[in-house]
């Protein structure tokens, strides 16, 4: 260090600058680069899941509105208004079909590709039982409907709302 103490004080100081440049660009660099880091991530969320959140949010309101079509087709009784009802479900299925297709084109990570499987598994099982339910309210059962509507398809859907991580959830 005697070699700096030797220095002129010209010479001290453009040593002293040339080491605060130097650490100004090292830090500069750094910098860049760890932007560069957040903008990566900010553009995934911007593009992968934040429309992955929103089509999910969308699939649940449109089984909801669904499950809401249900339980009107089992209280009515004419059958144009049934006729109606059922086309109403049609729509929503289709809607929620779509969604669904949509969702799956933005499923990237492993773990999120297992929790979308078991959210179509519940949602297969659910939609089954719905048919069976239907058909048991256009047939005239509707206390078999209803007690299935309460039962059996209740309980298949609370197990697709339920689904860990399947939905947005509200904190």
């Amino acid at each position: 260090m005697q070699w700096f103490y030797d220095l002129r004080i010209g010479k001290k100081l453009i040593v002293a600058f040339g080491v605060v440049i130097a650490l100004t660009c090292c830090l500069g660099l750094f910098s860049l680069s760890q932007l560069a880091r957040v903008n990566q991530a900010s553009t995934d969320i911007a593009t992968n899941w934040l429309p992955a959140v929103r089509y999910l949010g969308q699939m649940q309101t449109s089984l909801s509105r669904y499950r809401i079509a249900e339980a009107t087709h089992i209280l009515l009784t004419e059958e144009a208004e049934m006729n109606g009802t059922d086309k109403s479900m049609a729509t929503r299925l289709e809607t929620l079909r779509k969604q669904q297709a949509s969702y799956a084109a933005l499923v990237s990570e492993p773990e999120e590709q297992r929790l979308y499987g078991a959210l179509q598994q519940s949602l297969g099982d659910y939609l089954a039982t719905s048919g069976k339910l239907a058909a048991l309210s256009r047939a005239g059962n509707k206390d078999e409907a209803r007690a299935l509507f309460r039962g059996g398809s209740n309980k298949l859907f609370r197990q697709v709302n339920a689904s860990p991580g399947a939905w947005p959830r509200a904190t």
